[in-house]
């Protein structure tokens, strides 16, 4: 693959892992805790004080430590489990991403991993919500559609390689 394409996907492939990492937390949380907000809501919010929570707070990871774990709104101590688990995610894909040279299929294995973790997390933690079923089922098929368009990005990137 050409440098510059390689470099394109690398780079779209980790920040776009960077964001699933932190689409993450609200999507396996909501579906434990029943949180006040569906997992199709696009705000997400403290648990604590129920304020929206600006985009530019909710950069995983990283954003914990900026922040010195506290909600930006109401100083309430955020829980480490979450950043946890969004460092795992991160790790996971981009590790994924080197073994596979960020080829396009690498978003597959990303994906099947990712449900996997969610799955792993929501039978340790024992608890679901009301709704969970159908929850879990809009979770999962807005996660196809999201990887899709991740995929369909690097499919089309390696497609352009093989015309130049």
């Amino acid at each position: 693959m050409n440098n510059a394409l390689r470099i394109i996907s690398a780079v779209f492939y980790i920040l776009t892992s960077i964001v699933i990492s932190g689409l993450s937390t609200s999507d396996i949380q909501r579906l434990l805790r029943g949180a006040k907000t569906d997992i199709t809501e696009k705000n997400c919010c403290c648990d604590l004080c129920g304020k929206p929570i600006p985009v530019i707070r909710q950069i995983p990871v990283i954003s914990f430590l900026l922040s010195k774990g506290r909600c930006s709104m109401c100083g309430a101590k955020i829980p480490l489990l979450p950043t946890i688990q969004e460092g795992i995610i991160i790790a996971e894909a981009v590790v994924c991403g080197i073994i596979t040279g960020f080829a396009s299929y690498a978003v597959i294995i990303n994906f099947g991993l990712y449900e996997l973790f969610k799955i792993v997390m929501i039978v340790f933690n024992g608890r679901r919500s009301t709704e969970f079923a159908k929850s879990f089922i809009i979770s999962v098929g807005l996660n196809i559609c999201l990887f899709g368009l991740i995929y369909g990005f690097m499919a089309a990137v390696e497609f352009i390689d093989t015309l130049i």
